[in-house]
């Protein structure tokens, strides 16, 4: 999007800065949710009722394991 809006040499720039952007926020190259201590598991079609219930209890059972241990 950026390309058709401000050409190639704009797309660059916003590229660059994105990434800058991002090592600010986890330069251990963690997400924004893992520096908040959240993990993301997506992406997931909540739309798709069978897949979610199976993800959300395979999700339940590995905070269930590293509960024990």
């Amino acid at each position: 999007m950026t390309k058709q809006l401000m050409g190639s040499q704009g797309h660059e720039i916003a590229a660059k800065m994105d990434s800058y952007m991002r090592g600010m926020v986890g330069g251990s190259g963690a997400s924004l949710f893992e520096e908040l201590g959240l993990y993301y598991i997506g992406p997931v079609d909540g739309h798709n009722v069978e897949d979610l219930v199976h993800i959300l209890k395979d999700v339940k059972n590995q905070i269930e394991k590293e509960a024990t241990t």
